[in-house]
Formats: structure tokens, C-alpha cells, sequence
């Protein structure tokens, strides 16, 4: 589903800087730089090897907590990342930080866990955000899209089950 939020976007806007918080695999910030987009990639995992002479993307290792936001972005995303951090920084760190680090008509696309999802039952994985709450904590952004839907998955220590997942468009 992201894709087809991100191809709509990458399209549709002059997107020339992008960010891409908990960037993993790079599957999203290799997308944008095939549109030409100049993306910092940045995870506290190791940066992996395709990137580290990618002319397009800046692979950038460090926590989310510890990133310095110094640059503007038409782009942000943030996928599959909220439920590792500590809310009160997302609330009162993160997303001001966000916020000022967009560029005015800039996107932010953030893809969550839904309230429903199991992982909420987990010990230390309480951090959700319904869609109001998003709504408040991202202020002045404006949402442009919401999107819940079902995923099946298979892991430890759940096994097979079905995320709730949850996306959001914002605009600011």
C-alpha cells in the first residue's frame, strides 16, 4: 500500500529531498531515489552494502533518538518504526522535529501498528496511536489519506497471526 502512496507523491511533486526514518532494507528510499529524489537513509542497524556507494541515497547509522535534524525534506516516512521508540519522545521530539524539517507542501507517510494489532499485548509494545491521536500529535499537518487494512504474518514469539495495520499521508 505504501508504494502506491509514495508513486503518487513521487509523481504528482517535485520531490527532491526525502527521509526515511528506520530505513531497514532501503526498500522505500531506493524507490525514491529511482525518481531522482536524493534520500538520507537512516537505522541503527548496519548500513548494508548496496548503499554505501548509492549516488542518490546518504546512509546515515545512527538511532532515530540520536538523528540530527539539520536538513529540510519534501518527503518524510517513517515505516514500521513507532512501536520501538519511547512515546513520549515521539510526541514531545519526533514529530516536532518533523514538522519543522518539512519543507512547506511537503508529505510525511507514516505506516503503523492499529490498535487492534496483538503486538499491543506484547510486554514493552504499547506505544499506538489511533488515528485521532495521530491527527493531534502531527498538528499543523493536514491528513490526506488513512488507510486500515489486515496483514497475515508469521513470527516469533506470535507465530502465524494478522496485523492491523494503519497509514497515514499527511501534508503540511
Amino acid at each position: 500500500m505504501i508504494v502506491s502512496y509514495l508513486h503518487k507523491i513521487l509523481t504528482e511533486n517535485s520531490i527532491k529531498k526525502v527521509l526515511d526514518l528506520g530505513a531497514g532494507h532501503a526498500t522505500e528510499a531506493l524507490y525514491c531515489a529511482s525518481f531522482g529524489a536524493d534520500v538520507d537513509w537512516v537505522d541503527k542497524k548496519e548500513v548494508p552494502s548496496y548503499l554505501k556507494d548509492h549516488p542518490r541515497i546518504n546512509a546515515i547509522q545512527t538511532k532515530i533518538e540520536d538523528f540530527n535534524f539539520n536538513n529540510k525534506y519534501d518527503l518524510i516516512i517513517i515505516k514500521f518504526v513507532l512501536h520501538f521508540l519511547d512515546k513520549n519522545f515521539i510526541i514531545h521530539s519526533l514529530f516536532p522535529n518533523i514538522i519543522k524539517s518539512l519543507n512547506n507542501n511537503g508529505f510525511l507517510v507514516i505506516t503503523s501498528f492499529g490498535e487492534k494489532d496483538k503486538i499491543f499485548s506484547l510486554p514493552d509494545r504499547s506505544v499506538f496511536f489511533s488515528k485521532e491521536e495521530m491527527e493531534k500529535c502531527v498538528s499543523p499537518l493536514n491528513l490526506i489519506t488513512y488507510n486500515e487494512y489486515d496483514e497475515k504474518d508469521s513470527h516469533p514469539p506470535l507465530g502465524e497471526h494478522t496485523h492491523s495495520i494503519q497509514e497515514f499521508l499527511f501534508k503540511k
